[in-house]
């Protein structure tokens, strides 16, 4: 059996006029896999969860090499710094 997928969502709302671009985001980590990757995507809401469209150049994968842990309390980030900028439009 392959390697079940665990996603988990956050949600935000833009409200800069215009929208706005995302270069990076920073992410805490409790425990990694010592083998799997960990990767970020930005996409569309609908009705509250995660849509099926990936907003273009989001999608970043790091190695678990380069992915920061701290299990006391959570202060180190992993910074996923995109490719190019992400576009999120206003009140989206």
């Amino acid at each position: 059996m392959a390697n079940p997928v665990h996603p988990l969502a956050q949600t935000f709302k833009v409200a800069t006029p215009h929208g706005s671009f995302l270069t990076e985001v920073d992410l805490f980590f409790a425990y990694k896999d010592e083998t799997i990757p960990v990767w970020v995507e930005v996409r569309n809401v609908v009705a509250g969860a995660p849509g099926q469209k990936v907003l273009p150049h989001s999608r970043k994968v790091l190695e678990p090499a380069n992915v920061n842990v701290d299990p006391n309390n959570g202060t180190t980030a992993t910074t996923f710094t995109f490719d190019s900028p992400v576009y999120v439009q206003e009140g989206q």
